[in-house]
């Protein structure tokens, strides 16, 4: 299993950066577009709700089964992942 140095505020803390990044993506793609803010804001908020929520379930979901993401830096370094024997 996953190491237990990662509590809740980790993830929420993924989320937040994951959801802010997402958010001022499409709300400036919205707008360069021409698009109304109010819409871009809208349309910000539901995707990258969506985006947020599905980057950090999927990142949890390998975390619990010890795989290793370069770019999350989850696994102290040295240590291999740990993965579960096929069936």
């Amino acid at each position: 299993m996953g190491d237990s140095k990662m509590g809740a505020a980790t993830w929420v803390r993924r989320f937040a950066y994951v959801f802010a990044v997402a958010f001022a993506v499409i709300v400036a793609s919205h707008l360069v577009r021409d698009r109304v803010l109010v819409y871009a804001v809208g349309q910000g908020l539901l995707w990258s709700g969506i985006a947020a929520t599905v980057f950090t379930v999927v990142r949890y979901y390998h975390w619990r089964r010890g795989r290793e993401c370069a770019l999350c830096g989850d696994l102290p370094e040295g240590e291999a992942p740990k993965q579960k024997e096929p069936r």
